[in-house]
């Protein structure tokens, strides 16, 4: 059943007020019903109320209207009408419906016509709207006064046209009247008729104004009820419900509409144990289903009854009540013979079909139209005899295993405490645990109870378990039991020792005291598991907050080079906890120095270092080497440092692999049983190979076209050509060089710089110093265009030409300036071997 958390309007109990009635028979107060007049109402604002009885021998009905005088209801008025037929012969009509206007202060009746057969008749032999009668509430003397015409017809068969042979005209079949409070329009459920053979007609609604017209009405054109909804009923904002084989729906309030009709209560018997809906026997004919003045909604259910704790099979009627948001507050009624006797309280007859009506302050009655001893039934706040609810002490559960009362639980179990109720379900449960939290279930649980918790603290504690049942009789239940929760322990967690020393070390961690005071905290320490050996935390008090806090404790007469095992350990009110088992090394550690690198070539170099063992034999010697501080490449040292002393030994290594001209890091490193050590960085770079070329040529990258770069082009390659790898002077000091400028640069111009390689002395004679310098040998320049090679004559300084027939070859270095088209800048440099003229011979 679709229900929420709705509190039940009850108070302490909720049962029969009273009942009065009970006599079958045509005097004042007693009751005459037959299967053609069952109908009653209430006028919810004094809970008078107007019973229809008969019909007589003169095919008359009479209202009864029934208030509380002295204590009990006795009849105080009553009326006599009379339907009348559109058409003979005659036959008495039938009456279906009551209802009861408090603010008009009417109430009305409907009497239903059975059409006649004939040959060009549709729907024939079925009930029909025929007439709506209105009498006054206010009585003169010991009569209720009609409204309206003569005889009480508000509206009579020219508006409902009963007899109309005109498909959809006439209301077929009707299944009760209800008022609308907002605008006091009578509504009248019943059928309309779709003119097919064969088909069934549809569910509809018809209004009635106050002055006797038709209003609007509802069809379900989508046939969503397939014929089977009864009962309208009106809540205090309009909205009308009605009864639905297994919900209560509401029609949507345009009675001009089409849209389908939508659930406010559906009721899922798969999961329901002790109501069963819709309640038997099936109200064919309207009255079960009513809706008080605070929105209360009343309806027919079926009691399960439970005998001793078990479900004995047997259901009685009683009266289910939901809140306006369709949530369900419980149910009334459902005792039997077995446990009340034949005239005991709170029991529904079952051999007719009993209605049911609001009254004021939440108050239901229900009318049972038994023809031996017909009665009316009034439930409500106060009343009693009903059958009650009860609920055993919660029961405590770790892991599915049951733990007794007495038996203490760990805090950091989880239990799942649990009740089972007879008579009832929990519509919601209210749990105070006693450790300060009270979380609320308000998801139905029907006859067992459950929830899982994991309590916040220790100690002997009371557990209270409200239940909201839906046996209004016994609305809520309150069960309580004590549960013995040890407290909890303090989490230690063990750090990591930092500082660690030759022969000391700081052990560190964190302890939560979860709450509870921690009595003893420390460090338990030594060379194996074992321990042996234990110091204090610092600080020695950790207070009760629920929040880690760091403790140490500092050791010393350690050994040198020794593994230590070691914990932490805390111990509160709720036990104790060990954290995690960790080690540490003494030192020393080896002592290492990185030295140089020696014996530098293009691909080799030696690594070089000291290693001090430290007293500890040193079981690893390596260098890291790279062309960065990350190294990536180790080499072992050639030789371990032996023995286990304290003095520097020498260490070194080859490393393999190694570029020309790049520049490489390295360290030492080296490890013994302490652990090991690393050496600061050091760096050496490769030598170069020589570059000896036969022309020597200087480039730049070629300059890009592209229109669619801001920058400027990169210079094109400006190339300078000699005639081999050597070049001759003539007897002038002059030689010839050539100039090239690719197509793609534009054009080439710059300098050409010749000086000797390295340092000479320039001159000779008898000077008391004569400093060796690089001389400047000769300088020219050139431009050239795109594509074109030029013969460029360098003329050699007097200097240079003395120095060259001095020295008869010189190493020459070129260097070249160029810039392209663009302006883009380009230097190079080659060597050349040059040459002094040869000598002539005669």
């Amino acid at each position: 059943m679709t229900v929420g958390a709705g509190a039940a309007a009850a108070q302490a109990s909720y049962g029969e007020i009273g009942h009065f009635g009970g006599e079958k028979g045509t005097e004042p107060g007693h009751l005459e019903p037959s299967s053609e007049a069952a109908a009653f109402g209430v006028n919810p604002k004094d809970n008078s109320v107007y019973v229809v009885d008969l019909p007589d021998e003169k095919n008359e009905y009479r209202i009864q209207k029934f208030e509380v005088v002295g204590g009990k209801y006795k009849v105080v008025a009553s009326v006599k009408f009379k339907p009348a037929d559109a058409e003979g012969p005659e036959e008495p009509d039938v009456v279906e419906g009551l209802a009861v206007d408090p603010t008009l202060k009417r109430v009305y009746v409907l009497a239903v016509e059975v059409r006649p057969e004939g040959e060009k008749r549709i729907d024939a032999f079925q009930g029909a709207a025929s007439q709506l009668f209105a009498f006054s509430t206010e009585q003169s003397g010991e009569a209720l006064v009609p409204v309206g015409s003569e005889g009480g017809v508000l509206a009579g068969p020219k508006i409902l046209k009963p007899l109309s042979n005109k498909v959809g005209e006439s209301l077929l079949e009707p299944t009760g009247i209800a008022v609308d409070p907002t605008n006091d329009d009578v509504i009248i459920m019943g059928n309309e008729g779709t003119g097919e053979e064969g088909s069934e007609p549809l569910v509809a609604l018809e209004r009635i104004t106050k002055t006797g017209t038709l209003g609007a009405r509802y069809v379900d054109s989508t046939n969503y009820f397939e014929g089977e909804a009864v009962s309208p009923a009106v809540s205090p904002t309009g909205k009308v419900y009605v009864e639905n084989v297994d919900e209560i729906d509401e029609i949507p309030s345009n009675f001009g509409s089409s849209a389908k009709p939508e659930p406010l209560v559906t009721f899922d018997p798969a999961f329901e144990k002790l109501t069963i809906f819709p309640g038997g026997p099936y109200p064919y004919y309207g009255g079960s289903l009513a809706i008080g003045e605070e929105g209360t909604i009343y309806t027919k259910a079926s009691i399960v009854q439970q005998l001793e704790g078990k479900i004995t099979g047997f259901n009685y009627p009683g009266v289910l009540e939901f809140n306006s948001k369709g949530e369900e507050e419980g149910w009334t009624g459902g005792q039997s013979v077995a446990t009340v006797g034949a005239n005991g309280p709170c029991k529904i007859g079952f051999n007719a079909i009993p209605s049911i009506a609001a009254g004021k302050e939440h108050t239901v009655f229900v009318y049972e139209p038994i023809l031996a001893s017909p009665k009316i039934l009034e439930f409500g706040p106060g009343g009693s005899g009903c059958a009650t609810a009860t609920a055993t002490v919660p029961t405590a559960k770790v892991t599915g295993v049951l733990v007794p009362e007495a038996e203490p639980i760990p805090s950091v179990d989880s239990v799942t405490l649990s009740s089972t109720l007879t008579q009832a379900n929990a519509l919601s449960v209210e749990w105070d645990f006693g450790d300060g939290t009270t979380p609320t279930v308000t998801t139905q649980q029907y006859q067992t109870t459950e929830v899982t918790h994991q309590f916040a603290k220790g100690g002997t504690l009371e557990i209270t378990e409200t239940i909201h049942t839906d046996d209004l009789e016994t609305p809520e239940i309150v069960e309580h039991r004590k549960i013995h929760i040890l407290p909890p322990k303090p989490t230690a967690t063990t750090g990591e020792a930092s500082p660690v020393a030759n022969t000391t070390a700081t052990l560190k961690g964190t302890v939560n005291p979860n709450g509870e005071a921690v009595t003893s905290c420390k460090f338990e320490y030594g060379t194996s598991s074992s321990f042996g050996s234990s110091a204090a935390c610092t600080p020695s008090s950790l207070g009760s907050g629920k929040s880690a806090v760091a403790v140490s404790a500092a050791i010393s007469s350690l050994a040198e080079h020794t593994i230590y095992h070691y914990r932490l350990v805390a111990i509160g009110v709720g036990g104790t906890s060990e954290g995690s088992e960790a080690t540490l090394t003494t030192g020393p550690k080896p002592t290492v120095v990185t030295g140089e690198a020696s014996s530098i070539g293009q691909t080799s170099a030696t690594l070089s270092a000291t290693v001090d063992p430290e007293g500890a034999a040193v079981s690893n010697c390596h260098f890291d080497y790279g062309t960065s501080t990350s190294y990536g490449s180790s080499v072992p040292c050639a030789t371990l440092p032996a023995g286990s002393g304290t003095s520097p030994i020498a260490v070194s290594a080859l490393p393999a692999g190694l570029s020309s001209g790049t520049t490489y890091h390295f360290r030492i490193v080296a490890t013994n049983a302490s652990g090991t050590s690393y050496g600061t960085d050091a760096s050496f770079m490769t030598s170069s190979p020589p570059k000896i070329e036969e022309e020597p040529v200087v480039t730049t990258p070629t300059t890009s076209t592209s229109s669619t770069t801001s920058s400027p082009p990169p210079p094109g390659p400006a190339v300078v050509t000699l005639a081999g790898s050597s070049a001759s002077a003539n007897a002038a000091g002059a030689f010839a060089l050539k100039v090239a400028c690719p197509a793609d640069a534009g054009s080439c111009s710059g300098t050409v710089v010749l000086k000797t390689a390295k340092a000479v002395v320039a001159s000779v004679g008898h000077a008391a110093k004569r400093k060796a310098a690089i001389l400047v040998l000769a300088t020219g320049s050139f431009s050239v265009g795109g594509g074109q090679v030029k013969i460029l004559t360098l003329h050699l300084s007097a200097k240079a030409r003395a120095l060259l027939i001095r020295m008869h070859v010189l190493s020459v270095r070129v260097t070249i300036v160029a810039r392209n088209s663009a302006g883009a800048p380009y230097t190079g440099t080659a060597t050349v071997t040059l040459r002094a003229p040869k000598a002539k011979h005669h």
